[in-house]
């Protein structure tokens, strides 16, 4: 949470920083500028965060604010109060494990871009942390030192994106490779015993260390192909394409995933939707109880609900087969989460 924010640039980059680094809610106490929240600075710099302006809490005070914490930090660049400041690099494991519990809520708080946290907000903290710097400036813009501590409580298995065009070549293509090259220069081109013991070493030894890409091999089939190579994996006993078989595989890991349908406000569902993705279960969400048919056809064994007692009876009643719980905060989300084992990984599509 951040206190009397007053640059919607901060706030923009601040929100952005809280999507990478998530889940985690963002709360604006008592913001300095009535307009923050719809500036074009803040657009801009939240640019590409979905509803970034409804991924803020405002609220008045900073009591407000800590209301339903289980601990608080307050990250300050000087003593107050005559109050310890732990180091950042000394306390973060700790906190980072505390913040992961489920039956905990961690407020980490900064202060306002100019001056910080004031004494009066200092006192309403359990705890002071200090981020390390140089001698020379003391002094961490506000989005960035959100962005530090954010990126280093992150915990969850980074988002790695494949590079477009770069696919490192498989086990039995690069075998199948080998071998369409000793076919060529050791049984073809070498004249003596000992070359063709030379070439089938050299072979061995570079293709199966180097690091090659399908685009690689492609390139040295071709050339082998014009050196008057017909040989095939078939003809070796090799499946190079495996795609059909991977994706069979990837879609039967995925339908072997627990399904949980979340219902509720679109601000409470959002997070849930992540938490439990990120726990390895298949989601899908509604505004409401009146479910589609989508919904039906989706066949959750499990309905969080974030409504009353009238869309509880009403899913029960449309969804005889699954467990229909009520739910009001994060934490009885990841609670029921994780009453029912995570699911067998399976195929890891990352191999």
């Amino acid at each position: 949470m951040v206190v009397r924010p007053a640059g919607p640039r901060n706030v923009g980059m601040i929100v952005r920083a809280a999507t990478n680094f998530g889940p985690c809610e963002l709360v604006l106490v008592a913001p300095q500028r009535p307009s923050l929240l719809v500036h074009p600075e803040f657009e801009q710099m939240a640019h590409g965060v979905p509803r970034a302006k409804q991924a803020c809490r405002v609220v008045a005070t900073l009591d407000e604010a800590l209301a339903g914490s289980t601990h608080s930090v307050g990250f300050t660049a000087r003593t107050q109060e005559n109050r310890e400041r732990d180091a950042w690099r000394t306390v973060r494991a700790e906190l980072a494990a505390r913040a992961a519990q489920a039956d905990e809520c961690v407020a980490f708080v900064f202060g306002a871009e100019q001056g910080g946290l004031v004494s009066t907000e200092v006192a309403r903290l359990a705890q002071l942390v200090a981020l390390p710097t140089s001698g020379e400036h003391t002094s961490v813009n506000l989005a960035i030192a959100v962005g530090i501590v954010l990126a280093e409580l992150f915990q969850e298995a980074p988002h790695a994106p494949r590079e477009r065009g770069r696919k490192a070549v498989s086990f039995e293509a690069r075998e199948f490779l080998k071998a369409n090259l000793k076919h060529v220069f050791a049984d073809r081109v070498a004249r003596t015993e000992s070359a063709r013991r030379d070439i089938l070493e050299s072979i061995e030894r570079v293709f199966s260390r180097a690091p090659l890409e399908d685009r690689d091999a492609r390139a040295w089939h071709l050339m082998l192909r014009a050196l008057g190579s017909t040989l095939t994996p078939r003809e070796l006993g090799l499946v190079v394409n495996q795609h059909d078989e991977r994706h069979a595989a990837l879609r039967s890991a995925a339908l072997s995933k627990p399904r949980v349908l979340l219902v509720g406000a679109e601000e409470l569902v959002d997070k849930a939707r992540s938490l439990a993705a990120q726990r390895g279960w298949a989601v899908a969400s509604s505004p409401s109880a009146e479910a589609t048919a989508r919904h039906a056809a989706f066949e959750p064994g499990l309905i969080a609900c974030f409504g009353d007692e009238t869309e509880l009876a009403a899913l029960r009643a449309r969804f005889a087969q699954a467990r229909v719980v009520a739910v009001r905060a994060q934490a009885e989300v990841a609670a029921l989460l994780a009453d029912v084992p995570r699911p067998d990984p399976g195929l890891n599509p990352g191999c």
